[in-house]
C-alpha cells in the first residue's frame, strides 16, 4: 500500500552505485571517520552499509540527532559533503552489519549543484546516452 509516509520516503528515484564514503562523527570528544560503502543514491539521500550501529562508543543515530554526523561521498566526478539524518536502519544478515538510509540535511548550494550533476550523469548512463561506466564504479582516494 502506498501510504503518505512511503510516498515521502520514495519521492526521488534511487540509483545503484558502488562508491565509498566517509561517515564522519564531529563531536567535541571525537573527530573520526568510518569508511563505508554507498549502496544507492538519490536527490535526497543515500543508502550506506556499516558493520555496526556504534562507532567507538558513539551510537550513530544519536550522533545524527545531535547534528554531528557527516557523510562525505567520493564519486568519480566530485566529492559531496553533507550533514545527515538517519531515516531508517535494517540489519543485513548476509554481512552481519546494517543498512542505513540517510537523508541529506541542509545541503549548501554548491553541494546541491554537485549532487544534481551526479544524478544527471547517472541518468544519462542509465538511458544509454553515455558509454563510460566509470560513473558507477568504486572510487576512493
Amino acid at each position: 500500500m502506498n501510504s503518505p509516509r512511503n510516498q515521502l520516503r520514495r519521492r526521488h528515484k534511487r540509483y545503484d552505485v558502488g562508491w565509498q564514503a566517509l561517515l564522519e562523527i564531529d563531536n567535541p570528544d571525537i573527530n573520526d571517520f568510518l569508511v563505508t560503502p554507498v549502496i544507492n543514491l538519490s536527490r535526497s539521500g543515500a543508502l550506506v552499509s556499516t558493520p555496526s550501529l556504534y562507532f567507538r562508543y558513539f551510537h550513530l543515530a544519536a550522533a545524527a540527532q545531535k547534528n554531528q554526523l557527516n557523510l562525505i561521498i567520493h564519486s568519480p566526478h566530485s566529492g559531496l559533503d553533507s550533514k545527515i539524518h538517519i531515516r531508517h536502519c535494517l540489519f543485513n544478515e548476509k554481512n552481519q552489519g546494517y543498512y542505513l538510509g540517510v537523508e541529506f540535511k541542509n545541503l549548501s548550494a554548491k553541494n546541491q549543484d554537485i549532487l544534481d550533476g551526479i544524478i544527471r550523469s547517472i541518468r544519462h548512463l542509465s538511458h544509454g546516452d553515455v558509454n563510460n561506466t566509470d560513473i558507477l564504479s568504486p572510487c576512493f582516494m
